[in-house]
Formats: structure tokens, C-alpha cells, sequence
């Protein structure tokens, strides 16, 4: 008995929690009454029906974590803030105005400092970021390509390969959805009207990305 708590003793020692001026806000972490209002807004939470994959259950983590009873390094809570997508479509029902998106950024702020991401991580997002996401042209170019890798059969054979778990993308790959044959166009694409032409209609393609 003695020598369980003298190991529970240094794994509390042990643990990490957020430090600097940019740690998520105690304030706000309080203000969230765990209500459950943000539950049915939550995309990841309807998706996964886990209660750490929604909003009120990531608050709980970041309290965790900044009362010192949960690592900042544990595998958990750092995966629930990456799965976040902050569309802070929580925010908007919110009865008590908790300012969830900054809880969450705060949160990824401190682990983006505490892994100090690798080379490869940092030179991916600067790909992703700078280069596909930031030209439309180059985005669709990717997308042509990812559309190719489904169809053409090499997906399956990549699947079958083991190649995606060694690397660690095997649930990453698993997300991608099925690319269409036909990419929309901004500009581009015009519907002629069906029967009796009565005005001109402006769709909006979306403010990211199409």
C-alpha cells in the first residue's frame, strides 16, 4: 500500500500542466455550467456521441488539466482539442456566454509549445496552409489528384499495404470523404432556370472554401 502511494505521489509530481500568460482563461473555464445546451450544436459530439468530444466535455479536460489532475501530455486531451473543428457553434447557444473558442485555442496554443512539433509536422502545415488552402487552383489541382488515388485502385492497395497505420494515417486516411466527379467553380457555374425565367440568383460557394 505504502509503495502504490509513493507512486501515485511522483506520477502527481509529475504531472504537467499550462504555464505562461497565454494559458486558457480560469474565468471562462468557470463560467461553463456543464448545462448540456451545446451538445446537439457540437458536430464532433454528434458525430462520436462522446462525451469528451463535446464542448462542455473539452472544458472539463481544460480544467483538468489547469487544476493539475490531468497531463497536458496525455494522449486524450491533446487528441480532443486537435478533433475540435472551433466552429463555436456552441458559443451561439450558450446560455452563459462561455467563450469556448478562446478556451480551445488557448488549449492548442500550449500544446503546439510543449511537443515543439517536429520538422515534418511544421513543414506540412506550411504546405497545407501557405500552398493548397491558400489558392483555389492548387486546391482543386490536390483534390483532382486525391479523386484519382480513390478511383484508380490505389487507395485499396495502400489500404491493404499496412503502409497508412506505420505512418499514422490510417484514421486520418479513413476520414477522407469521397471526392465527387465534378468540383464547383466560382464564376463558373451557371443553372439555367426550369420553366419561366424569373430573376437571376447569387449562390454563395462558401467563405473558405467552395
Amino acid at each position: 500500500m505504502q509503495a502504490t502511494e509513493q507512486t501515485l505521489d511522483v506520477m502527481l509530481e509529475t504531472l504537467q500542466g499550462f504555464s505562461g500568460p497565454d494559458s486558457p482563461p480560469v474565468d471562462v473555464i468557470r463560467s461553463c455550467v456543464h448545462c448540456g445546451f451545446c451538445l446537439p450544436a457540437c458536430p464532433t459530439y454528434r458525430e462520436t456521441m462522446r462525451e469528451r468530444s463535446s464542448p462542455r466535455g473539452r472544458i472539463w479536460l481544460i480544467r483538468a488539466v489547469s487544476e493539475g489532475k490531468l497531463d497536458i501530455r496525455d494522449e486524450t486531451f491533446q487528441s480532443e482539442m486537435s478533433l475540435c473543428l472551433n466552429c463555436r457553434a456552441c458559443e451561439a447557444v450558450c446560455p452563459s456566454g462561455v467563450q469556448y473558442g478562446e478556451l480551445v485555442e488557448s488549449a492548442r496554443a500550449q500544446i503546439q509549445q510543449l511537443n515543439d512539433a517536429p520538422k515534418t509536422h511544421r513543414l506540412a502545415q506550411k504546405v497545407a496552409f501557405d500552398g493548397l488552402f491558400a489558392s483555389p487552383t492548387r486546391f482543386r489541382a490536390a483534390s483532382q489528384a486525391m479523386r484519382l488515388y480513390q478511383r484508380s485502385g490505389v487507395q485499396k492497395a495502400v489500404r491493404k499495404s499496412g503502409v497508412l497505420g506505420r505512418m499514422g494515417l490510417a484514421e486520418k486516411e479513413a476520414m477522407l470523404p469521397q471526392l465527387s466527379e465534378k468540383f464547383l467553380v466560382p464564376g463558373h457555374e451557371h443553372w439555367p432556370a426550369r420553366g419561366a425565367r424569373r430573376g437571376t440568383v447569387a449562390l454563395l460557394s462558401g467563405c473558405i472554401m467552395s
